[in-house]
């Protein structure tokens, strides 16, 4: 869960703008504050994950006829989502690391007793 900063929303829309090329961003606050709308009614009062806001995030893009913006905003989504799930790895190996160079994960010592 994370708290609902509409300027993120923002700054993800003018990112899939500039990367189709446009250089239109009048619209921008506009359709972050219609996504705040859309996931304030849909979730209420609870804290949205991330999925939701993006899901909103396309939703208002298409409903609002920026089609190619909200496929590179897809693209965007996806890269993002990627990236993410290698940091999570490299944390991962680096704990791992971690716990092996302090001796504290049980199959050093296990290994140790061979």
């Amino acid at each position: 869960m994370i708290d609902f900063d509409v300027s993120k929303v923002e700054l993800a829309i003018k990112r899939a703008i500039e990367a189709v090329g446009g250089k239109d961003f009048e619209d921008v606050a506009n359709l972050a504050k219609k996504v705040g709308q859309a996931v304030e009614k849909k979730i209420g009062n609870e804290i949205p994950n991330v999925e939701a806001i993006q899901d909103m995030v396309e939703q208002v893009l298409v409903k609002e006829g920026h089609d190619t913006v909200a496929k590179a905003y897809i693209l965007y989504r996806q890269k993002r989502s990627e990236s993410r799930a290698q940091e999570s790895v490299v944390v991962e190996v680096g704990k791992t690391m971690d716990e092996y160079l302090d001796q504290s994960d049980w199959r050093v010592n296990a290994n140790s007793n061979q």
